[in-house]
This record gives structure tokens, sequence and C-alpha cells, in this order.
């Protein structure tokens, strides 16, 4: 994959991080399911590019990297990953692609995405 590809996932995973926290601001509901929850999401993308999110208090923090203590484990291939955050592929039909730690977890989870795609069809994105 081509180094367009790699800034392209390293910038939308980060602006996804950025708009959960957003939301947990700014929508009250959302913010109470994320209150207890003490979760460290580890994404793994082709070979090059790792990144986590930590969900703790009602917080979101997204660093780089690959965290000590991951409570879930998402992995998914590059070129899988470009599909999905260009809108050339619909996240659910990738999900038999990906490589997950704890599905149940995952699925425990999935509001916390689930939210933000009612926005952005909201905003018709």
């Amino acid at each position: 994959m081509s180094t367009e590809e790699k800034v392209f996932v390293k910038i939308m995973s980060g602006m996804m991080t950025y708009a959960i926290s957003q939301v947990a601001i700014m929508d009250q509901e959302y913010a109470n399911k994320l209150k207890g929850l003490d979760e460290v999401i580890q994404y793994k993308v082709g070979d090059d590019i790792a990144y986590y999110t930590i969900i703790k208090d009602g917080k979101v923090e997204g660093f780089d990297g690959t965290a000590d203590n991951p409570t879930l484990v998402n992995e998914i291939a590059l070129e899988d990953m470009v599909k999905m955050f260009s809108g050339q592929a619909d996240p659910a039909s990738l999900v038999s692609k990906m490589k997950i730690s704890d599905a149940n977890k995952a699925l425990e989870l999935a509001f916390i995405m689930e939210k933000i795609g009612e926005y952005m069809e909201g905003m018709g994105g």
C-alpha cells in the first residue's frame, strides 16, 4: 500500500477518536454510556500502523503505538481500512475479515462507533 493510504488511515483514525471524545461531551446519553467503562482498544492496521483508544471515566484519548494491556484488539488489513474510511465498503461487511480478540467485548462496545455513524449519516456523510 502507498504512503498516501497509510497517511489517510492515520488521519481518519485520529479523527474517529476525536469524534468519539466530542460526542461524549455534547451528547449526555452517550456520555452516560461511556461512564464506568475502563477499556483500552488496540487497533492494528496492516503491518505498519498501530494505535489505541483509552476510554475511562467517560473520557476518550487516542495514542499511537501498542498498548500494554488492551481489553480488546482489532486487526484489519490496510486495504480494508482504506475501503471502510473512504466509504467504498460498509464496516459491517469487513467484520468477517478482521481479527478480533474478544467478539463479545466487541459487540458490547459496538455502540461507540454506531453512534458516530448515526451522527455522520445525519449530516449526509
